[in-house]
């Protein structure tokens, strides 16, 4: 194959020669890769040296001053960004970054790398000497930073987010006023260190650790704002993983229907949201809120159910009033019960364990239940005297994160229990007045007026929409609680997830649910009959309870809920 059109090797002393293998020397001096007559590409090869190999990543130099062969006439192809002028460079964050350094690891080619991310050979280069900070930084939440900014003070930044990082592994909250604490400390320190250069020293005494310095120490170190919910950081899991241990294995001497968990929570149930969508009329400046914003009207509601989801204990709440008078023409939806500060005392809670947990487990099974609460001082005194029930506690502080009803179950009847109430005030505020007029004309009690009159909800409207609220609860939702909690043995968690995991059978619908108590009842009255030596009369019940495959006393089954 001849050389490039109208190239001569040159030798040393640039003597033209026909190319017949004899070495050649570029103009740039560098060590020969190769002999005059190697083919590359097209063309003869005739000057390639190490120093262009390392600038172009090819064994082929463009000709100097007539020295060597020409350019190739074969149309040039380059990875996608990797030559200047062949086309916009992508500014690649750290996550884009770390997969660059996954497909180094799968000894991925530099030339195909830079063909799908757009980039030059030699910025892989740069991402693999840099894996460390990336990983760092990928790793610290950092992931969408593309540039790493340092700031006027760098050092100072390195002493404040030292800082940070203890005062979080000392469980103190840390604020934008905290944070400028922390500048504060990290100039003093600078200052009094004899190391400290003097250059630095003059640009740090300068330094204020001011409003705008915190913003933009959070926002350069990618600081993210949390807030903290109830005790779950005070768990320590090694010193309560004996204790749950033992609930695990309790739990499995028991099915999923028959585990149930219990747990009182505070409601402000005239409390309307604090964020609000402006219209295109209002200005942000002068937007104001409502009293209903600051309302601290409370009530305390207890929620039970099982781990499959499928018994819904009924809600009963607490109120301060002993005989609301909302409830004189139409009584509680809900089991109501008083207290002085709407708390769930021991009394209380007594009263809830004797008037409706027992009764609701007398009907929905003769078998064996077990009952998990936390440690609370109301928490007491619980006895069962069939001994049907069995009670277990949990470990002190580890309710938000082992406890079902804390993981779930009641923030989303609490979510259900807002939108129900801005429902209704959505569908009359614009006949609120004239609702309000007609209750005046009907001289109806102060007391008495709620929602459907226009006014602000009554303990009464709190009851009917909380009912709402805890009927939305799924057994979907309720199962994923109790497999998030940790409680129940893995083989009952795998089986909860196989179950849930894809259907969605919703237990909330009231005829649904009282037509599979009304056959539980008659299911425990035929065993009780039988027990007593007692011949069913109805021949009817029978039938019906063999033909749904029910046993007597025992719960409604699925397949059976499906017959229904």
């Amino acid at each position: 194959m001849p050389c490039a059109e109208g190239e001569l090797c040159l030798q040393q002393d640039r003597t033209p020669q026909p190319p017949h293998g004899h070495p050649c020397k570029g103009g740039c001096g560098g060590r020969l890769h190769g002999n005059c007559g190697s083919v590359f590409e097209d063309n003869e090869q005739h000057r390639i040296c190490s120093t262009c190999v390392a600038r172009t990543s090819k064994r082929k130099a463009t000709p100097a001053k007539g020295v060597g062969a020409g350019p190739s006439k074969r149309q040039k192809q380059t990875s996608g960004g990797s030559k200047k002028g062949t086309g916009s460079r992508a500014r690649l964050d750290n996550n884009k970054k770390l997969e660059i350094l996954k497909m180094l690891d799968q000894k991925v080619s530099h030339a195909q790398i830079a063909d799908r991310f757009k980039c030059s050979l030699r910025f892989i280069g740069t991402v693999k000497a840099g894996r460390q900070k990336v990983e760092t930084a990928t790793a610290a939440g950092c992931g969408s930073q593309k540039t790493a900014r340092k700031g006027d003070f760098p050092e100072v930044d390195e002493i404040a987010l030292d800082l940070l990082d203890k005062a979080r592994k000392a469980k103190m909250p840390v604020t934008r006023h905290v944070l400028r604490s922390f500048g504060h400390s990290a100039r003093a320190t600078l200052l009094a260190d004899t190391a400290t250069s003097a250059a630095l020293r003059v640009r740090v005494e300068d330094f204020k650790a001011g409003k705008r310095w915190a913003k933009n120490f959070v926002k350069r170190n990618k600081i993210q704002s949390v807030r903290l919910y109830d005790e779950a950081g005070s768990v320590d899991k090694e010193a309560i993983k004996e204790r749950m241990d033992g609930i695990r294995a309790l739990c499995e001497k028991y099915p999923a229907r028959f585990i149930f968990n219990v747990d009182e929570t505070g409601l402000q149930w005239k409390l309307m949201p604090r964020r609000t969508y402006l219209s295109t009329s209002e200005d942000r400046k002068t937007a104001r809120g409502s009293k209903s914003m600051h309302f601290k009207d409370r009530l305390s509601a207890i929620m039970c159910c099982n781990a499959d989801g499928t018994a819904k204990v009924d809600m009963a709440i607490i109120g301060r009033a002993k005989e609301p008078r909302c409830f004189k023409n139409g009584g509680s939806p809900l089991k109501y019960f008083s207290q002085t500060n709407a708390w769930s005392d021991s009394a209380t809670f007594l009263k809830w364990w004797l008037d409706v947990f027992v009764p609701f487990v007398r009907r929905f099974t003769h078998e064996p239940v077990l009952l998990l609460m936390d440690g609370c001082s109301s928490h007491s005194d619980l006895v069962d005297d069939r001994g049907q029930v069995t009670v277990k506690t949990y470990p002190p502080l580890c309710t938000a994160v082992h406890q079902p009803m804390d993981l779930g179950v009641i923030a989303k009847t609490k979510v259900n229990y807002r939108k129900e109430l801005l429902d209704v005030k959505t569908s009359t505020m614009l006949v609120a007045d004239t609702l309000r007029a007609q209750a005046k004309a009907r001289k109806m009690n102060a007391g008495t007026m709620g929602l459907a009159q226009g006014h602000q909800p009554h303990v009464r409207d709190a009851a009917e929409l909380l009912q709402k609220a805890w009927a939305s609860v799924t057994a979907q939702d309720i199962a994923r609680c109790f497999v998030k909690a940790e409680t129940v043995p893995e083989e009952m968690a795998a089986e909860l997830t196989k179950q849930h995991g894809k259907t969605r059978f919703n237990v909330a619908e009231p005829d649904l649910k009282a037509l599979a108590e009304t056959v539980n009842t008659l299911s425990t009255s035929v065993q009780d009959a039988q027990k007593q030596g007692s011949r069913v009369v109805d021949g009817e019940i029978s039938e019906l309870l063999a033909e749904l495959n029910i046993e007597p006393g025992k719960p409604v089954a699925g397949e059976a809920m499906a017959a229904i």
